[in-house]
């Protein structure tokens, strides 16, 4: 909570006087000023002490609304910076049997912001830390929430942008959890990387579907296998 304190120690306690109360300060000496804002201050920051636990109980159900507000209306694209990254193969593409997809982060798509204080449309690197930072309530940058992980996670160097929930294109249930999708447009796509364990069937499914499409005729295909000299992944052109 010192950040709160720090706050109030730096409020501007002048734009909230009345006009009464601005006439009244105005007309005061400089000393008298002084004297003036260190009492208010003072009488602040007994208050802020005076009622610390009820403002630690408010702020704290605030965040858990604004979590739970912003997971019913947000939705997450998380991608890794390296295509050769062995766990993440292990962990999110069927122990190498599947495949990961190479997106042009210079397209618009994942330019999408509207304004410096739009939270949605674009990529953000994700922070790892070893303990867990403050938050601030009070902060506009609330979001930065949502772009911290352990440091146990590093290894992942992820990046995520947000999407709201009522732009998805298709609404799916499995398992009655619902998933909703969004269309990516093809010019998003630069690379197809098929992992080392993937089969001739689904390879030539791959390359077919691609040939087949005008849309994605420059994604390029590769295919992922396993150094022999390294714990390693090198990637091969098909």
């Amino acid at each position: 909570m010192i950040d709160l304190e720090d706050k109030i120690k730096n409020t501007n306690a002048i734009k909230h006087f009345s006009p009464e109360q601005n006439l009244f300060y105005q007309n005061l000496n400089i000393k008298h000023k002084e004297l003036m804002l260190q009492a208010i201050k003072e009488s602040m920051k007994h208050q802020f002490q005076h009622n610390i636990g009820n403002i630690i109980a408010l702020a704290r159900g605030a965040l858990e609304k604004l979590n739970e507000e912003f997971i019913k209306i947000t939705r997450v694209l998380c991608l890794t910076e390296k295509p050769n990254n062995i766990l993440m193969w292990a962990h999110y593409a069927s122990s190498h049997t599947g495949f990961v997809v190479e997106f042009d982060q210079e397209n618009g798509f994942f330019k999408q912001s509207r304004s410096l204080k739009d939270e949605y449309g674009y990529l953000r690197k994700v922070k790892y830390h070893h303990h867990i930072p403050q938050i601030d309530p009070l902060s506009e940058n609330i979001s930065e929430h949502y772009l911290i992980k352990s440091d146990e996670w590093k290894y992942e160097q992820e990046w995520r942008m947000f999407a709201i929930e009522k732009d998805s294109s298709v609404k799916k249930t499995i398992n009655n959890n619902v998933y909703d999708l969004y269309t990516l447009p093809p010019s998003t796509i630069k690379r197809i990387i098929l992992g080392c364990q993937a089969t001739e069937g689904f390879k030539d499914l791959m390359s077919n579907t691609l040939r087949k499409d005008i849309k994605y005729s420059h994604v390029i295909l590769n295919k992922a296998r396993r150094s022999n000299s390294k714990f390693e992944i090198e990637i091969d052109t098909l």
